[in-house]
Parts: structure tokens; C-alpha cells; sequence
């Protein structure tokens, strides 16, 4: 069970309670307060993490970005060719002598 369907039993069980007294009804009021208050705070706690998660995932992207451009200026330092292989995980860089190497 989720933890926020069990809050909502929870609430929903208090309201069904009957207010025999004044201070049930104190209390009714109480624990709708704070319920109402967790979820806000609970959606108001998910914006945050997928905000959070999107930020996370962009500086991933930055610094591959980076990382590459990194790659392919040192290949041109030392007067080589890279050669762009595409798989199935992304994108492998290899030296063209590598290969040239391989196939013969």
C-alpha cells in the first residue's frame, strides 16, 4: 500500500469519526490541518526531485558534451582521426589507425 493512500485512510477514517465531544472536534480539526499540510508538502516534495532530477541530468549531458569535445581536440593535437562508432549504448570513439591496424 502507498504511503499516501494509507494517510488518506487515515484522514478519511477521522472525519467519519463522530464528534461525541468538543475536544474530538479540536482534534478533527487538528488532523485535517496536518494532513492537508503533509500533502502539500508531499507534492511540493516531488516538484523539488524531479526539478532536482532534471538539473542532474543535464550536467550529465554537459559534461559528456565536454568530455567529448576533450576527446576530439586531443585527436587533433596529435594529428590523428576519430572515427565515430554508433552501438546500442551511445557512442564509442576509436582511433582510425585502430582499426586500419585491425584490418590488416
Amino acid at each position: 500500500m502507498k504511503a499516501y493512500t494509507f494517510f488518506l485512510l487515515i484522514y478519511f477514517f477521522v472525519l467519519s469519526y463522530g464528534s461525541k465531544l468538543v475536544s474530538d472536534i479540536n482534534f478533527r480539526r487538528w488532523f485535517m490541518i496536518k494532513m492537508k499540510n503533509l500533502i502539500v508538502m508531499f507534492f511540493l516534495f516531488v516538484i523539488s526531485f524531479g526539478v532536482f532530477a532534471q538539473e542532474v541530468i543535464t550536467a550529465s549531458a554537459i559534461s559528456l558534451n565536454e568530455a567529448i569535445e576533450n576527446l576530439e581536440n586531443k585527436a587533433k593535437e596529435k594529428d590523428s582521426t576519430i572515427v565515430k562508432i554508433t552501438s546500442a549504448g551511445g557512442q564509442n570513439y576509436v582511433r582510425a589507425s585502430a582499426i586500419i591496424e585491425e584490418n590488416k
